[in-house]
């Protein structure tokens, strides 16, 4: 049911790309941009960067994006949670992934507020998978996907093969001694 509720936002994200005259106006290296500024690999994505690089199924690589809450002032452990599992990923794609093939990034909910009541996301974390549909990567659905969060997926091997499997790719995490 959330599911279906954030692809129907999606769709007003589609519109707004319409009305803001930007459909096929992706952009991998401005990701890319945001992937190297972060240590971990993580684009951190507003909503403008969210609704023109990742939402258009057109473009020709998957991006992975956590919607959290990080700021103290929220207290959301299972956030905390999930951005340090997904950081690991993020890291050991850098690492070994093909960069032009996955994006790993993060829209906080105070960078995204507005696009978060659109997508009537009431809930945090969530974990959305939004694949190529263009390229010789792209899957014959490039329908956004929720992943589930479970305990299985929280740690950085878990999730690894999560998106793997959803992705067809190996993904090996960068997992810190200290994890």
């Amino acid at each position: 049911m959330r599911l279906l509720a954030a692809l129907g936002a999606l769709s007003f994200a589609g519109q707004l790309l319409l009305s803001c005259g930007i459909v096929g106006a992706q952009s991998l290296s401005e990701l890319q941009i945001l992937v190297k500024k972060d240590s971990d690999s993580l684009a951190r994505l507003d909503i403008d960067t969210f609704v023109k690089n990742v939402v258009p199924e057109s473009k020709s690589y998957a991006v992975v994006v956590q919607l959290t809450a990080l700021s103290p002032k929220y207290k959301c452990e299972p956030c905390i949670k999930l951005d340090k599992t997904l950081r690991a990923v993020a890291r050991g794609w850098n690492r070994h992934g093909d960069k032009d093939r996955i994006i790993f990034a993060s829209m906080d909910v105070d960078d995204g507020e507005e696009l978060f009541h659109k997508m009537k996301i009431e809930q945090i974390p969530r974990l959305m998978v939004f694949p190529a549909g263009a390229g010789p990567h792209a899957l014959a659905n490039a329908s956004p996907r929720e992943m589930t969060i479970k305990e299985e997926t929280m740690t950085p091997v878990g999730m690894s093969a999560k998106l793997g499997l959803l992705l067809g790719v190996e993904i090996k995490p960068d997992v810190p001694v200290d994890y």
